[in-house]
């Protein structure tokens, strides 16, 4: 039977993908598996152990000491290959990271607008100043963590384009 057929396989690949196998317990790997929205059942958590079972049999986990009272698993070089094969980034992630950058930049934009209309306001607002300059604050340390999330963001989708 192949790896891919098991049962939670992309689930668990999703978490290999994710996180590099060091020191960890089948509770570790089957704990990062339910975030992904698989239920918290004892025959999901056999599955994932089984899963594990044969990583080790198939040389991409190794076990760590056995005279620890619990069994953790390392990953082997092997790992890496096994990455290869199955960790690849889907176009549609890539399309909804860009969709959320352009989101963010329509944003920054509407945030700058509303910035400069602040000025106008203090103006015709006079005994409103203080506070409106306060706002004003507010709204650029908006824009500055925007702006930070934008070019996170950006970087990203470039890594995952190389």
């Amino acid at each position: 039977m192949n790896l891919e057929s098991l049962p939670l396989f992309s689930q668990v690949m999703r978490v290999l993908c994710s996180y590099r196998i060091s020191e960890f317990q089948v509770s570790d790997i089957f704990s990062k598996v339910i975030l992904l929205g698989v239920e918290n059942n004892n025959i999901n958590y056999q599955n994932v152990y089984r899963l594990v079972q044969r990583l080790v049999k198939e040389g991409y986990l190794i076990i760590n000491n056995i005279k620890n009272p619990y069994t953790t698993y390392t990953e082997t070089d092997g790992m890496m290959n096994l990455r290869d094969q199955f960790c690849i980034e889907t176009n549609d992630t890539i399309l909804e990271l860009v969709k959320e950058q352009k989101q963010l930049e329509l944003v920054i934009l509407s945030l700058r607008e509303e910035v400069d209309i602040y000025d106008e306001l203090k103006r015709c607002y006079p005994d409103l100043q203080f506070k409106i300059e306060q706002l004003k604050q507010i709204k650029t340390r908006e824009i500055r963590l925007i702006k930070n999330k934008y070019n996170a963001l950006s970087s990203l989708i470039s890594y995952l384009e190389e």
